[in-house]
This record gives C-alpha cells, sequence and structure tokens, in this order.
C-alpha cells in the first residue's frame, strides 16, 4: 500500500479545522459547522419547541458525540514529556485542534482516515540518522493521547511500539485496569506474506512496563474540548508514560546506589511526582508464590 500524503511538516493545520473529519463522523456538515450550528440553536432555547429545530438538535447532538474522542491534552503536559523522550516525530492520533503540530514543526500525522492508520506501527516510519560518520536507523519519537474507548488497544500499541524500539509519551487514565499493571492482552494482526492470511499476535497492555511514570499534583489532569463538546472535569485521574527515557534522564533522577522510590519535580509552574516504571516494553512480570 502507497501512502501519498504523510506531511512531514505542518506549520498550518493539516488538513485544516474545515475539511476534517474524525474517523466514524457521518455528517455532510464539518464538525466546526455542526458545532456552530448546535451554538446558535442552543441560544434560542424557545425555538427547540418547533419539531424541526427541536429534530436537528438532537440530530447534531449524536453527530458531535463522535468528537468525544478528540479531547485536546495541553501544551504544558506535551512540553513536560519533551524533556524524557525529546520532541515528537509522530502523532498517531492527530486532530487539528491538537497543540503538537502548533508547537513542533516536522511532525508526521496521522489521523485514521484514508490509510493513516495510527495503529499501524509500519506508518510511524524511521529516521535515518548518523554518528561517527556511519548511519543507523532508529525509531521515531510517538506522543499518544488515544482513543479512550479503545484504551486496551492504544496502550498495547506504545508497548510495541516501545518494544519496536520508537519512544513514547502517551496519556493513560489511573483507573487500575488490567492493562494498567499487564494483566491484559490485545490481539494484533501481523500481515502475511503475499496470498496469505494475516497472522493474529498477543500483545501485553502493560502501562507499568514505562521507564517513568509521571502523575501531576494539584488535581486532575484536565483537557480542552474539540468544538460542540462542552467543557466538563474528568471523572477519574490521568498520568504521562514515557518509554525511552534515556539513561542520563534516568541517572539524574534516581541516582545509582540510592533508594528513593518517587521524585517531585517542577516544570514551568506544573508539580508531578515520578514513579519508576519496569522498563520492560510489556514483557511479563515474573509471578512470585507468597
Amino acid at each position: 500500500m502507497t501512502i501519498t500524503h504523510l506531511p512531514e511538516s505542518s506549520a498550518q493545520p493539516w488538513p485544516g479545522v474545515t475539511d476534517y473529519r474524525p474517523p466514524g463522523w457521518s455528517g455532510r456538515m464539518s464538525p466546526m459547522d455542526a458545532a456552530a450550528r448546535l451554538a446558535e440553536i442552543e441560544a434560542d432555547p424557545t425555538a427547540w419547541t418547533e419539531r424541526s429545530v427541536g429534530a436537528e438538535r438532537k440530530r447534531l447532538l449524536r453527530l458531535l458525540k463522535v468528537l468525544r474522542q478528540s479531547w485536546v491534552t495541553r501544551p504544558w503536559v506535551w512540553q513536560f514529556a519533551e524533556l524524557f523522550v525529546g520532541p515528537p516525530e509522530v502523532d498517531p492520533f492527530w486532530n487539528p485542534y491538537s497543540w503538537i503540530h502548533r508547537l513542533w514543526s516536522g511532525v508526521r500525522l496521522l489521523d485514521g482516515n484514508d490509510g493513516r492508520n495510527g495503529f499501524d506501527l509500519s506508518l510511524w516510519g524511521r529516521k535515518l540518522i548518523t554518528v561517527a560518520g556511519a548511519e543507523y536507523e532508529r525509531g521515531r519519537t510517538g506522543y499518544v493521547n488515544g482513543p479512550h474507548g479503545d484504551t486496551t488497544g492504544y496502550v498495547s500499541l506504545c508497548t510495541q511500539a516501545a518494544d519496536a524500539g520508537h519512544n513514547v509519551a502517551a496519556v493513560v487514565a489511573l483507573d487500575g485496569c488490567g492493562w494498567f499493571s499487564g494483566k491484559r492482552t490485545a490481539l494484533v494482526k501481523q500481515d502475511g506474506a503475499s496470498g496469505e492470511e494475516p497472522e493474529i499476535e498477543s500483545v501485553r497492555c502493560d502501562v507499568l512496563s514505562c521507564d517513568v511514570l509521571a502523575i501531576p499534583e494539584g488535581g486532575r489532569m484536565s483537557f480542552e474540548p474539540p468544538p460542540g463538546v462542552k467543557q466538563s472535569s474528568p471523572t477519574k485521574g490521568y498520568a504521562l508514560a514515557m518509554w525511552g527515557v534515556s539513561g542520563e534522564m534516568m541517572e539524574r533522577l534516581w541516582p545509582a546506589g540510592e533508594c528513593q522510590d518517587a521524585v517531585s519535580v517542577t516544570h514551568a509552574g506544573h508539580a508531578w511526582t515520578l514513579l519508576r516504571g519496569r522498563n520492560d516494553a510489556g514483557r511479563a512480570a515474573p509471578a512470585v508464590e507468597l
């Protein structure tokens, strides 16, 4: 399959807020137009009594529910991630409301449409670098806030990406599910040889396999709503899990010979508690009988 439009630079929003359609969008109107029309209707509640207007409002509300998978991570979260895994090189679940393409250029953007499926690691690509005159291939750095309707899927993607040599920073819910501690697996299709059925592989979903888990202090991490979705407080806490943190940074946070478990840091006015992960890219933890 040939992908002809994976932008390597995005000084301007791409494909643009007026042209963007999220996966699963079924309306003719753009999300921006639908949100504007809903705001117009809701500005005059007396009009809802008209059957046609009331029906249109319900239709727009149903349509805009799709955008509930497009809540926007605040810029200070990603700027903190940059200290640990470097600037982003791929956004596998991009939307035009994201801060990533507004803060960094040269980011590969995958929006889930027309062959741009961020769950496909082959589309993340790899980078060719030169070290001491020799060329090497390395993974990209991905910033991930995946569809929370499929947390198992995007957490397993993170562990796969880390195992394949990519650096990853991912927003994850602190809700104690099996995918957090590695007790859940996901089934992933691997492309088979030409003419053969794809192979099914079982992949562990394991947030604690990361190098560093950063938990914001002073309240739950909040998000910016996409158009047509009202601002609300999250019902659970969120953290930032990071794979591919440099050995130098790990040594700075947890010097050899010291036994502290949690480290408190402040960046750009935001305080975080850092916990050390297992650094095993989703491989099974040993079982111990007590």
